[in-house]
């Protein structure tokens, strides 16, 4: 779970320009062990203004899912947008 919660953490940051981001909520599903090398994919799903939920697929050598996970990150919001 710590390669899901670190990728998440950059994708948000890359996400709002450089922001860092605390884990608010998390979810993972562990479908099987990991035999070889992993790899983790982030996608951000949302970026809002004050929390960003980003999408980590994991999967080993020949491709198979492993695990993923959605994040719930605050204090990352987008720097797109205007706040009054």
């Amino acid at each position: 779970m710590g390669l899901a919660d670190i990728t998440a953490a950059i994708c948000a940051s890359a996400a709002t320009g450089g922001k860092l981001p605390a884990t608010a909520t998390s979810a993972a599903r562990f479908l099987r062990p990991i035999r070889g090398m992993a790899t983790a994919v982030a996608t951000p799903l949302h970026v809002g203004r004050s929390t960003v939920t980003v999408q980590v697929d994991i999967t080993d050598d020949g491709r198979r899912a492993q695990a993923d996970q959605q994040a719930g990150l605050a204090g990352a919001g987008s720097s797109a947008r205007n706040t009054r």
